[in-house]
């Protein structure tokens, strides 16, 4: 949304931001599953394989 938004506006700047945005979450990511991961155990292992960790695009 945020790129689309930026593309609509032809604003650089927001295309840059909503890629910094998308790289520092990226980053982040492996930190949150982590936690989760030592938070519930199996239980979250089991999720993690049944589900996909963006929308069906690319596997955990």
């Amino acid at each position: 949304m945020l790129l689309g938004l930026s593309l609509a506006r032809r604003s650089w700047a927001g295309a840059g931001l909503t890629g910094l945005f998308c790289g520092m979450f990226l980053k982040y990511l492996p930190t949150e599953e982590a936690f989760l991961e030592q938070t519930y155990g199996e239980t979250y292992r089991r999720y993690k394989t049944r589900t996909p960790r963006f929308l069906g695009w690319w596997p955990s």
